[in-house]
């Protein structure tokens, strides 16, 4: 395929542009092609796509700086840490449990974590694509994040 550049009307639209391209039709990801047993299955242009990093609390993970997130994270690991560290036995029910009404978002593994009195220390952090355009450091500690899917 011909190498060209391509630019887009004043309104903003591609379409007369892309309209010879072979892959102008397809769509960026589907069911099917992630699916697919091979690469000639794959009817999208990426096969494999995921929730990436699950941490359901972006705003206290992510940051633009290692000083930032210094502060956020210090302030989860003391509240989490306080938790962990207070003798009483954990409620049986979430609700009940005053402990997880403090200012961290307490997921149901973070819960878990702390009834299992897991001891947590600084994590690294690492340079990452957010949401998918800007640089932030994000840390990787696994007290922290939920999940990582397909990473």
């Amino acid at each position: 395929m011909e190498k060209r550049t391509v630019t887009p009307k004043v309104s903003g639209s591609w379409d007369d542009e892309i309209k010879g391209f072979p892959a102008a039709s397809l769509p960026i990801a589907s069911k099917e092609a992630k699916l697919g047993k091979n690469a000639n299955d794959a009817k999208a242009l990426f096969r494999l796509f995921s929730l990436g990093v699950v941490t359901n609390r972006d705003d206290w993970v992510y940051a633009e700086s290692v000083s930032a997130l210094d502060r956020k994270i210090d302030y989860l690991i003391s509240d989490y840490s306080a938790a962990v560290s207070d003798a009483r036995s954990f409620a049986k029910m979430d609700s009940h449990e005053s402990r997880f009404k403090s200012g961290t978002k307490w997921t149901r593994s973070l819960k878990s974590l702390a009834r299992k009195r897991v001891i947590v220390s600084k994590p690294v952090y690492r340079r990452t694509l957010y949401r998918p355009f800007s640089k932030r450091l994000c840390q990787n500690g696994r007290v922290m994040v939920d999940d990582r899917v397909l990473m």
